[in-house]
């Protein structure tokens, strides 16, 4: 077996394997796959959870402590130099101390929304912002964001390279008939949130929005998500109101399949994969115009002012014209084929071959 390049390595694995940069990094292994860059790949698997994910060459590596970033460039530098890697990425934000780094930098949320930066992970963060050979932003916004955040990256190598669509979403497969959803609690007229109703996400935007429709109107809100809407909102709309449910991919596009449409009412987003997602998914799209969610989005979602909440409950109950909806979906479905994965990993590719030679 040839002797690795380079090393992929594995934090975010460790602590989530379903989210958004998940989905990034498992479909560009797979495109890397494809062509046969992954030949050329070492993954430093942290805590042996990347071993049904990918076959590829793995090193298993300790489980890191999140919470903490000493000692981690000394760790990951040992294992370069063992391995004899002549570059490094890592799927979130962790770097050797001395072999070249390329950073993938999928958005700027901390820096924008005032997160507390001393943190361990955004010290990390911009740690690595700082000695990073290049980088590459997954959209036009995010670079832009980067420039002005941390101007220091400005004078080394910045690609932008947009994320593609998982192909759970994209099979071609027909959905299962709405009757399917009854013993999960989701009712006829519905609308997608996706997410965590705490934080960024913007769910406080919907839930006034819905609320302020009249009855007959009136949505469910799903939440697809790892938490319940608080209490208040779920009291003040009465039984069904918000439902949240586990869902797999396929339970999640068959959600958007019959929904009246997906709402992202974020404050901020570095890309926005669940847009393209919905679009994929033969679903009408309401989204804010936070970070780079018009950039995704295009002309084919109904793109609002952030915090907006009656704008949004015009477009929500707007849907309900067929006209609209079916303008949407075909414009969604549109803009949704436009997006792959091979130019993100062909960016990945070209930053570390960059940072090596």
């Amino acid at each position: 077996m040839a002797v690795p390049e380079f090393a992929i390595e594995g934090t975010f694995f460790q602590t989530d394997r379903v989210s958004g940069i998940a989905r990034v990094w498992t479909n560009v292994l797979a495109e890397w796959r494809r062509d046969g860059f992954l030949d050329r790949i070492v993954l430093f698997d942290r805590g042996d959870t990347m071993s049904q994910i990918f076959d590829a060459r793995r090193e298993l590596l300790p489980a890191r402590d999140c919470t903490s970033i000493d000692g981690e460039p000394e760790l990951l530098q040992m294992w370069c130099d063992r391995v004899g890697v002549r570059a490094f990425c890592s799927t979130y934000y962790a770097y050797p101390a001395r072999t070249p780094s390329v950073a993938l930098i999928h958005d700027m949320i901390p820096e924008v929304l005032g997160f507390d930066l001393a943190e361990p992970m955004w010290r990390e963060k911009h740690a690595l912002i700082a000695r990073a050979r290049g980088f590459v932003c997954v959209s036009h916004n995010t670079r832009r964001d980067l420039e002005r955040l941390a101007p220091e990256a400005a004078a080394r190598p910045i690609a932008v390279a947009h994320p593609g669509i998982d192909p759970a979403f994209t099979s071609g497969e027909p959905v299962d008939p709405p009757s399917r959803l009854e013993d999960l609690g989701v009712a006829r007229d519905y609308v997608v949130f996706i997410g965590r109703p705490s934080g960024y996400k913007g769910f406080e935007t919907l839930f006034y929005a819905v609320a302020s429709l009249p009855a007959e109107a009136r949505p469910q809100i799903v939440v697809v998500g790892p938490e319940d809407a608080p209490a208040i909102y779920v009291e003040y709309l009465g039984p069904g109101g918000i439902v949240r449910i586990h869902a797999t991919d396929d339970g999640i596009r068959l959600l958007l399949a019959h929904a009246r449409a997906y709402v992202a009412p974020s404050r901020y987003e570095g890309f926005g994969l669940t847009v393209l997602e919905a679009m994929a998914s033969g679903c009408p799209v309401v989204c804010s115009d936070g970070g780079s969610l018009p950039e995704v989005a295009g002309d084919a979602a109904l793109v609002l002012p952030v915090g907006d909440a009656a704008a949004f409950a015009a477009a929500i109950d707007g849907v309900r014209d067929l006209r609209v909806r079916n303008a949407l979906i075909v414009r969604g479905l549109r803009r949704a084929g436009t997006f792959s994965w091979r130019p993100l990993a062909d960016a990945l590719r070209e930053a570390l071959e960059a940072a090596a030679a």
